[in-house]
């Protein structure tokens, strides 16, 4: 086991933007998991990416997972309704992560895979529905050498990376980076490794939608808190992994079609409404970031360019009525572990649902992996947003339901497909069937 990195260093650099890869090998199969401080992987940069590893690299495409860690100082939203990257940016992005892998193949060595799951506390709530529950467990997987001697910690955990947010234009890899900083500490010149899970639903600490005076503010000191929270749990738990009782690496995925989901309304109505809305934007300017605002209460507070994007999201599905997009979900089993992927925001259940699946394995459950298509929600917040009226669904009174009213694109049947997609990669690399 090897890796290998790289660091973006824009103009205002809180904490930096990095990648970081492993590549596994055992019995002649190959896999490799690319981190990366993103908003999100673009489905075409995933695809290049893909292309060329497997060009150079001689990598089968469905054993390559590219993770964003979804920090939202960082790139992946050139525009909101179309992820993308700066076309130079993405060209130096994939020529330094080929590189990368390439310069990991012959440094490749024996290892021994370890793996365990602790529990935390306070670190991550159900931002849209609070009381629900979400999946607080911390997934580790331990890499050691033929000495023993720890050379890699992947870790796994879902929540948005928010910790940060705010007025400032600045690049910060947010609590992810900050864990980096402290296990860097904590295990000096080992490999550690983030892989965000199904964080659509999720927030950071304690936090929701309509909290209006959270205990922490979005700053540096909240994500350095948060960071060395998680990095507590690791150092913590990390001896007690329990070693791999398999070698084996294999990687499936499987085609899903997601439709276009149906929107009540016409788009006269909402024409109208965007019309009102950026005009009356217009008329007042850009928001700024008052004191007080936090990513919990900045919509209600603030609530005219939320409700213009929600219409705009509503707009493009009535533009886009009947049509269907092909998507990858990924599987891939290393050991006694089992990663499933998504190339979007999946909610917080299917974190608690699909490790039923596969019973005496530690199954990782990530988010944007291989692409973007936003927010796969669940049928029932679908059902019931569909039932409202415009302005029910426009209003930041309900913000709880973002995720269902905004950048929710797919039809309740197509997030469902999704999901029975995971469990059956889940269940036949759990059995080998």
């Amino acid at each position: 086991m090897s890796w290998g990195g790289g660091t973006a260093t824009p103009n205002t650099v809180i904490l930096p933007l990095q990648a970081a890869v492993s590549l596994f090998e055992s019995a002649g199969s190959r896999c490799c998991l690319i981190s990366l401080d993103l908003a999100t992987v673009p489905n075409h940069t995933a695809d290049r990416l893909k292309a060329g590893l497997s060009e150079r690299v001689g990598l089968d495409p469905a054993s390559i997972f590219l993770n964003a860690s979804h920090t939202h100082t960082g790139p992946g939203f050139a525009d909101i309704l179309t992820p993308s990257l700066d076309d130079g940016y993405e060209h130096e992005l994939i020529e330094n992560l080929v590189a990368a892998v390439l310069a990991l193949v012959p440094k490749l060595a024996d290892a021994r895979l370890s793996t365990g799951a602790a529990p935390t506390i306070g670190l991550n709530r159900n931002r849209r529905r609070r009381d629900d529950p979400v999946d607080t467990r911390l997934r580790m997987l331990r890499v050691d050498d033929s000495q023993g001697r720890l050379r890699a910690v992947l870790w796994h955990f879902a929540a948005h990376p928010l910790t940060y947010h705010g007025p400032e234009p600045v690049w910060c890899s947010d609590y992810p980076g900050a864990v980096a900083q402290a296990l860097a500490q904590s295990f000096p010149g080992a490999h550690t490794q983030f892989l965000q899970g199904a964080a659509g639903d999720v927030y950071p600490l304690d936090w929701y939608y309509g909290l209006d005076a959270p205990s922490r503010p979005v700053s540096q000191d909240t994500m350095l808190y948060m960071g060395k929270r998680l990095a507590a749990v690791i150092s913590q738990h990390i001896d007690a992994c329990r070693p791999c009782s398999t070698d084996d690496v294999r990687a499936m995925t499987c085609g899903v079609d997601l439709r276009t989901r149906t929107i009540p309304w016409s788009i006269e109505d909402l024409q109208t409404r965007i019309a009102v809305l950026e005009a009356e934007i217009a008329r007042r300017g850009a928001a700024q970031w008052l004191p007080g605002d936090h990513v919990t209460n900045r919509a209600k507070r603030h609530p005219l360019p939320y409700s213009l994007y929600a219409a705009r999201c509503a707009r493009r599905c009535i533009e886009r009525a009947g049509q269907t997009v092909r998507v990858q979900v990924s599987g891939l089993r290393l050991g006694d572990c089992i990663l499933v992927g998504f190339p979007g925001e999946p909610f917080s259940n299917v974190s608690l649902e699909l490790p039923l699946a596969a019973p005496g394995t530690n199954v990782f459950v990530l988010g944007y992996t291989n692409g973007y298509v936003y927010y796969l929600p669940n049928k029932r917040d679908l059902d019931e947003v569909h039932s409202w009226t415009l302005d029910e669904f426009l209003s930041q009174e309900n913000r709880w339901a973002y995720g269902a009213t905004s950048s929710a694109f797919w039809s309740g049947e197509s997030c469902e497909a999704a999901k029975a997609a995971a469990r059956t990669l889940v269940e036949s690399l759990a059995t080998g069937e």
